[in-house]
């Protein structure tokens, strides 16, 4: 499982990046928390920065440049607002020419090169520069020789533009909790330590159980999650006694326990006939009516691990 996340370098610039490893961190990773990231690009052309000017006729820069004048008591009646690019320029966003929110145009200084080579093929390893404009990072540019225009050889202090494709890894998630636990009110209730044996009421979502249940029932690693599955594809794939698992998992809330036999009966029988994976397992954490809570069961989650650790 592959994805592209995004991030802010400053306030007003958004970049996506590639994450190819995705599938590692797929049940950790959340939206709108802080992480390390790693970041370098692949080129698909880069070359050295042409110094430019041009005139734009029309847009928010050309009505500020007449504000401007206003202000100086000056006639606002120019057609054009004359800008130049020079070798100071420093930017990095997504281009008007980027396909994809991982492509992304970038303009800095070459602050570092290193030869090699690839599959025969002579590549360099580039060091971009970015000032504040480009969130004061050095990124690492991977690009083939053939990428560059003409004979042009890339040199320390060059400022250089071109398109690449953004990947990165995430390398940390500290503060994350893969599984929330809930404790009642009542400090009576048998409640195992780590997990989570009975709640109050119906509405809590089951979903949040079922990786612990899976690491502290079946001694379960390596846990990838895919909740947004076909019906019959499995919820989770992980390690257990080093061999590969494939589990789909039932929820929900039941007045007896025999509804949920019945339930349970149907579900298991719809995915090991249906289910592209021949060895899927089905399991079930389910909600059951008691008295005053309803008890957690955990169906089958001890039983995939049957040798000790």
């Amino acid at each position: 499982m592959e994805a592209t996340a995004y991030f802010h370098i400053r306030n007003d610039v958004q970049l996506g990046f590639f994450i190819p490893d995705y599938y590692r961190q797929y049940s950790t990773i959340r939206k709108d928390h802080v992480y390390e990231i790693e970041l370098a690009g692949f080129a698909y052309h880069l070359n050295k920065f042409k110094p430019q000017t041009f005139d734009i006729d029309r847009g928010p820069m050309l009505e500020e440049k007449k504000l401007e004048l206003r202000k100086e008591g000056k006639e606002d009646n120019i057609a054009s607002v004359q800008v130049s690019m020079n070798e100071d320029m420093c930017n990095i966003s997504n281009g008007f020419f980027c396909d994809d929110a991982d492509d992304i145009s970038v303009i800095a200084k070459i602050d570092n090169i290193r030869e090699f080579k690839f599959m025969d093929e002579d590549c360099y390893e580039i060091i971009l520069k970015f000032d504040e404009r480009g969130g004061n990072m050095a990124l690492p540019i991977f690009v083939g020789k053939y990428k560059f225009e003409e004979d042009y050889i890339p040199q320390v202090g060059d400022t250089v533009e071109g398109v690449i494709w953004l990947q990165g890894f995430i390398r940390n998630d500290e503060g994350l909790n893969t599984v929330n636990v809930i404790s009642t009110d009542n400090s009576d209730d048998d409640i195992d330590i780590g997990l989570l044996s009975a709640v109050r009421e119906k509405e809590h979502n089951l979903d949040d159980l079922i990786v612990n249940a899976l690491k502290e029932k079946s001694h379960a690693e390596d846990i990838m999650m895919f909740k947004a599955g076909l019906n019959c594809d499995p919820d989770f794939i992980c390690n257990i006694n080093g061999q590969r698992k494939y589990i789909k998992v039932m929820t929900g809330y039941f007045d007896t326990e025999q509804e949920y036999d019945i339930a349970y009966a149907e579900f298991k029988k719809n995915i090991i006939e249906n289910s592209v994976f021949v060895q899927i397992i089905p399991l079930a954490l389910v909600g059951i009516k008691m008295e005053e809570y309803y008890k957690i069961y955990y169906n089958g989650f001890a039983e995939i691990n049957p040798e000790p650790i």
